[in-house]
């Protein structure tokens, strides 16, 4: 998970301070992996929960 947070921070080092980083998930155990989503540093984070049953809402609530 770390080597996956360097890359995504690496190629996104780049962009202009007025540039707005998106990212997107989907189909993987979010609540798992929320502290390195947190660590991308993305502007925006787009999630696809439909097949999760949308439990990425109680994980964040439990994160927050």
């Amino acid at each position: 998970m770390d080597w996956a947070v360097t890359a995504f921070r690496l190629a996104t080092s780049g962009a202009a301070d007025a540039t707005q980083v998106h990212t997107h998930l989907c189909y993987s155990e979010l609540g798992e992996v929320l502290p390195a989503i947190d660590a991308l540093d993305a502007d925006v984070t787009s999630v696809e929960a439909a097949r999760s049953r949308i439990e990425i809402l109680d994980d964040l609530h439990t994160a927050g």
